[in-house]
């Protein structure tokens, strides 16, 4: 066999953020789980009526927020005079049988999901690629491959674990597939914007 003597870089790619062990208190998983919740419009699961929930987790959302300023920061090398914040947040509940349709989060920046409650059984998390997002070959050139990878992939999936984060452009769209274990799911959504000033001389603006 050949020694490799190429390299391949996946150029402007979509970076997602995952971090695992984010630490959450038997409390506050206490307090997220008994929280109010309502059936979402599309039938399909349930969420909190609180949508500013993490502000009754307080040392969850101090970790998370760490972990946020590391993607942006110290992965994006985003300047430290912007400050990103989150805006809303809100635990998702799923029975057996409840999945998420294929969505992207609106007015915002970076959107995360935290998980806590969940099972090998109780759905994975799907990442898709934006129809007009070329990699190589247009939408409309669906040629067959030998190999799913992360270079040809039209979707990429993670089966999520206790304390596991991921961090992502607000408009990655993802999908969640069906719950089949008898065990409830639980996840906390949250988004993220920022304040400061961008920009320099004529094209510079504040955010407050």
């Amino acid at each position: 066999m050949s020694e490799i003597d190429y390299t391949i870089m996946p150029l402007f790619s979509t970076p997602l953020f995952i971090k695992n062990d984010v630490f959450i208190s038997d409390e506050e998983k206490r307090i997220l789980k008994s929280a109010e919740y309502e059936r979402m419009k599309a039938g399909n699961g349930y969420y909190t009526k609180d949508k500013y929930i993490l502000n009754k987790a307080e040392g969850l959302k101090i970790n998370i927020a760490k972990a946020i300023s590391q993607f942006v920061y110290e992965e994006l090398k985003v300047v430290p005079t912007i400050h990103f914040y989150i805006t809303n947040s809100w635990v998702v509940k799923h029975e057996k049988g409840d999945w998420a349709q294929m969505h992207a989060h609106t007015n915002c920046l970076i959107s995360g999901v935290y998980y806590f409650d969940v099972n090998k059984d109780s759905g994975r998390i799907y990442f898709h690629k934006e129809a007009n997002h070329f990699s190589v070959f247009p939408m409309h050139m669906d040629l067959d491959i030998t190999d799913h990878n992360i270079l040809n992939a039209k979707a990429w999936n993670f089966i999520p674990e206790n304390g596991q984060l991921f961090l992502f452009p607000s408009w990655l769209q993802h999908s969640v597939s069906e719950n089949k274990s008898d065990q409830e799911r639980h996840s906390l959504a949250f988004n993220v914007y920022i304040k400061g000033k961008i920009g320099t001389k004529e094209f510079q603006m504040e955010i407050k």
